[in-house]
């Protein structure tokens, strides 16, 4: 588990910064170093389970470069302290299966539940926020409500769950009715919000109901997440790995940069400035005024670069995917993903500067949606979009021709071939093109 903070390691040069009460920890004597003391601390899961807990991610790199014995350590707690079934056992009494319909869906986990997954934290009130293609829906709503939850319709939603997503209202300010969840998950890029509750059985909260929502996009739901309200809640949790987008950020230096700074963003902002983070405004020069080995505010959101979700910027944890089911294939004639689809996603955090020195910051993108791709991705470079349509044009020609007189049919999807499996081959082939490319 250690090896998954490769976005760490340009902090980790063996200084170790203990945060929270333990904090006596950070004057710890040379004692604390000699052999017979470390193998004796570091072979006990009570005595370096509280030590560890207590340290940030570089910190952990760290601890597991001192010996073989802090390693092994830091690999058995990690994998405990990192553990998404851990988490999950709150809204659910099968994690595992949980999870094989995240596979299945590609459904996405994200807001404080992924925060709370990465800082090795918890939020008691807190809720659990799914994101899944637009397509699987009505599956996952359909999912919870055998695991016992029941939809709770907004004032603008019918009564049943079934008629509601198909529905599929638009959420706008409209008067007069209840835009409660739209005040929470106020952003361009979500459609509706589908709610449901079922009585507690967290025995350490026995009245806190279990609260799971359904966030439906637009066009993605990695879309809902780069339109969050800053970067400190821009983490995913796949079925197969946990992926923070700004880690150092979020978690080392305890900062979140806005974006948009919408007025409905206010509380959201609030609640995470009181679990610690410091929020710098989305239109502040200090991002762009500082240099990348800043101390104050170095280059930590990487603007105007080009981001993948696994990139070496990330903090991607691969999950322990016992009795978790893999992906099954999108057709009959389609290649089975061996990844999720989040993974293919790209974006830039842009800085633009207007009159009076302003400088704003927004996340850029464009939407690659096509016949021939049954997800849609986020692509930040126009030329990768250019080579992506260029095939998407082709090959949907003859995916097309398949077609009778009467069109899209209930038969077609059992000779219809989805080219999701080739996306990864695509990139590859343009990040090697981009490395042959003369420096401008």
């Amino acid at each position: 588990m250690v090896d998954s903070y490769s976005s760490f390691e340009h902090c980790a040069k063996g200084q170790f910064s203990f945060r929270g009460p333990e904090s006596r920890y950070n004057s710890m004597s040379e004692a604390v170093w000699d052999p017979e003391t470390v193998s004796s601390t570091f072979t006990r899961h009570p005595a370096y389970d509280r030590i560890l807990s207590c340290l940030s991610p570089a910190s952990l790199v760290s601890m597991g470069r001192v010996s073989r014995i802090t390693r092994r350590a830091v690999q058995d707690y990690s994998s405990r302290a990192f553990s998404v079934n851990r988490l999950l056992t709150r809204f659910f009494s099968d994690p595992v299966a949980f999870r094989s319909l995240q596979a299945r869906t590609a459904t996405l986990i994200s807001g404080s539940f992924g925060v709370q997954l990465f800082d090795r934290s918890l939020y008691s009130e807190s809720d659990l926020d799914l994101y899944p293609h637009s397509q699987h829906v009505r599956e996952v709503g359909e999912w919870l409500r055998r695991e016992g939850y029941i939809f709770m319709p907004s004032s603008f939603q019918p009564e049943s769950f079934l008629e509601a997503s198909a529905a599929d209202p638009i959420m706008t300010g409209v008067n007069g009715v209840n835009l409660l969840p739209l005040d929470h998950y106020w952003t361009k890029s979500v459609a509706n919000v589908f709610t449901f509750l079922r009585p507690s059985t967290d025995a350490y909260n026995p009245d806190q109901p279990a609260k799971v929502q359904i966030i439906k996009s637009k066009e993605s739901p990695f879309e809902c997440i780069l339109n969050f309200h800053s970067t400190c809640v821009m983490n995913i949790i796949t079925y197969n790995a946990a992926i923070s987008l700004y880690p150092f950020s979020t978690f080392e230096r305890r900062e979140a940069l806005v974006i948009g700074g919408h007025d409905r963003q206010a509380s959201a902002l609030r609640k995470y400035a009181e679990r610690g983070w410091r929020m710098i405004a989305h239109s502040s020069p200090l991002i762009v005024l500082s240099s990348p080995d800043s101390v104050t505010f170095g280059d930590h959101f990487f603007v105007q670069k080009t981001r993948w979700t696994d990139d070496r910027h990330s903090w991607v944890i691969p999950l322990d995917m016992d009795q978790v089911s893999e992906p099954t294939p999108l057709s009959p004639t389609s290649m089975p993903l061996t990844w999720d689809p989040v993974m293919q996603n790209s974006w830039t955090l842009n800085a633009d500067e207007y009159k009076h020195g302003v400088i704003y910051q927004d996340i850029m993108y464009s939407t690659a949606r096509t016949s021939v791709l049954y997800y849609n991705y986020t692509v930040a470079d126009e030329k990768y979009l250019e080579m992506l349509i260029s095939f998407f044009r082709n090959q949907g020609k003859l995916e097309h021709s398949k077609l009778g007189p009467e069109g899209w049919t209930a038969d077609t999807p059992q000779f219809w071939t989805w080219w999701d499996s080739v996306v990864p081959l695509f990139r590859q082939n343009y990040l090697r093109k981009l490395q042959c490319e003369p420096e401008p």
